[in-house]
C-alpha cells in the first residue's frame, strides 16, 4: 500500500505536470508547482489510515486508474493537431480503459468521464483546439457523465422510503453529505495526529434544514464553494479545477446511494488536486526565492511531521482504540473494538466493564451483545439473564445490525 501511494504521488505530480503546461506552457515553475502540490498530497496524514488499512487498497487503486486514465487523455489531446489518429487511440484508450480497471477497485472509478471533463472545463480547454477534441468530449465525457447524474437522481425518488439496512432515509442522508463534505474540508486544510477514523456509526444525521441548524449552513456554504468553482474557470482555472474536481469526486459516496454517512477514505481521490493552487500561488510569488523555499520545505515538513506521528500511533493499536473511544464515545465500532482488544489483552472483566453500560443503553446491538457475551465465556461465562437479553436482541436486531452477527 505505501508502494502504490507513492506510485500515485508521482503520477499525481505528472498530472499536474501536464495541467500546469496547459495553462501556462512548460516551465520550471510549473514543474516546482507540481512538485509541491503532489508533495501536499502524499504526505497529507488523513491519507495515512487509508494506506495503513489493506482493505483501503481499494479506495488507492481507483486513483491510480484514474490518474493513468486523466495523462492518457492529455497525452492524447496534445498529439491530435499533428498526429490525430494516435491522438483518438490514446484519449480512447484513458478514457475507456482507465475506467473499466478503476472500476474493477471500486465503484466510484465511474467518476473517471466527470473528472476528465471538469478538468476540460477549467484548465484543458482553450481557444483554437482541434475539433476532434470537441467530437471526442461528448461521447466520451458528456454522455457517462450525464448517465452518473441520472443514476444519482433515480436514486433520490426513494426520498422517504424506509432502508432495511439503515437508520435513516435517502432524503436524510442527502441532508446530511453537506456537513460532512465540510467536515473532510476541514481535517483537509487542517491536519491533525488523530481524527475519527472508520468509528463514524454515531455521525448525528439531518432530519430536516434546521435540525441540527448546521445543515442549512453546511448546504449555503457547499453551494456557495461550488459557485466559486464555475465562476472561477477563467481567473483563477487550477482552483476551480480543484474545487469542482473535489465535489465530483464525491458525487456517488456521498448522495444518494446509501451507504454510510461517513467515511475519512472517500478523500483519496477528490483531494488529489487541493494542494495545487496553493503550490502554484506559492511558486509564484514575488519574493526572494529562498522564502518560497523555506515556505514549502515548512508546509511539507509540517504535513510529513504529523503523518509521521499518525503512523505511530497507528503503531501503538491498544493506545489507539482507547483514543477513539473517548473520541466517539457512542460508537458501538468504536466500543467493540476497545473492548477486542481487551479480550486480547487478556482482560476480559475490563472488556465486559466497558461494553456492559452501552448495552444496557442500546439492548438490541449486537455488536455490544455478542462481544460482551464472547467476554463473559473467556471470564466465568454469561452471568444470569444475559443469554435470554443476547436472544432478545438477536430477534429485534436491524438488518444492518444482523451483518455484524453473519461477519
Amino acid at each position: 500500500n505505501v508502494l502504490l501511494h507513492l506510485a500515485n504521488a508521482a503520477l499525481l505530480f505528472a498530472l499536474l505536470r501536464q495541467l500546469g503546461n496547459r495553462l501556462d506552457g512548460a516551465s520550471r515553475r510549473n514543474d516546482a508547482a507540481a512538485l509541491l502540490g503532489a508533495g501536499l498530497w502524499a504526505l497529507h496524514p488523513l491519507f495515512v489510515s487509508t494506506t495503513l488499512y489493506i482493505v483501503q487498497r481499494e479506495a488507492m487503486l481507483p486513483a491510480t486508474f484514474t490518474l493513468l486514465g486523466l495523462l492518457a487523455w492529455g497525452h492524447g489531446r496534445g498529439l491530435l493537431p499533428d498526429s490525430p489518429r494516435a491522438g483518438m487511440a490514446w484519449m480512447l484508450c484513458g478514457i475507456g480503459l482507465g475506467t473499466l480497471l478503476a472500476m474493477l477497485g471500486k465503484a466510484n472509478g465511474a467518476l473517471l468521464p466527470l473528472l476528465a471533463w471538469v478538468l476540460e472545463a477549467t484548465v484543458v480547454r482553450r481557444e483554437g483546439e482541434p475539433p476532434l477534441a470537441k467530437r471526442l468530449r461528448v461521447p466520451l465525457l458528456v454522455l457517462p457523465s450525464l448517465l452518473l447524474f441520472g443514476y444519482v437522481a433515480w436514486r433520490g425518488t426513494e426520498w422517504s422510503a424506509t432502508l432495511s439496512s439503515r437508520p435513516w432515509t435517502i432524503g436524510q442522508r442527502v441532508l446530511t453529505e453537506p456537513r460532512v463534505l465540510l467536515d473532510y474540508l476541514h481535517l483537509l486544510l487542517v491536519p491533525r495526529v488523530l481524527s475519527t477514523g472508520v468509528y463514524n456509526d454515531d455521525y448525528a444525521w439531518s432530519t430536516g434544514l434546521l435540525h441540527p441548524a448546521s445543515t442549512l449552513f453546511a448546504w449555503l456554504a457547499v453551494l456557495a464553494l461550488l459557485a466559486l468553482g464555475f465562476a472561477a474557470r477563467k481567473r483563477a482555472p487550477a482552483l476551480a479545477a480543484a474545487l469542482l474536481f473535489f465535489f465530483a469526486g464525491h458525487l456517488l459516496e456521498s448522495t444518494t446511494i446509501p451507504l454510510e454517512l461517513y467515511f475519512e477514505h472517500r478523500n483519496y481521490l477528490p483531494a488529489l488536486l487541493l494542494g495545487w493552487p496553493l503550490a502554484r500561488v506559492l511558486v509564484g510569488w514575488r519574493v526572494e526565492p529562498v522564502v518560497r523555499w523555506l515556505i514549502a520545505i515548512a508546509l511539507l515538513a509540517l504535513l510529513g511531521g504529523i503523518a509521521w506521528q499518525r503512523a505511530s500511533l497507528w503503531a501503538d493499536q491498544p493506545r489507539m482504540a482507547r483514543l477513539w473511544l473517548a473520541l466517539s464515545p457512542d460508537s458501538s465500532r468504536a466500543i467493540a473494538t476497545k473492548a477486542l482488544f481487551d479480550l486480547h489483552a487478556g482482560e476480559p472483566a475490563l472488556a465486559m466493564t466497558v461494553l456492559s453500560g452501552p448495552w444496557r443503553r442500546r439492548p438490541n446491538d449486537l455488536q455490544l451483545a455478542l462481544n460482551y457475551i464472547s467476554a463473559s465465556c473467556q471470564l466465568r461465562g454469561p452471568p444470569p439473564g444475559k443469554i435470554d437479553a443476547l436472544a432478545n436482541a438477536l430477534r429485534h436486531a436491524t438488518e444492518g445490525d444482523q451483518l455484524v452477527y453473519r461477519w
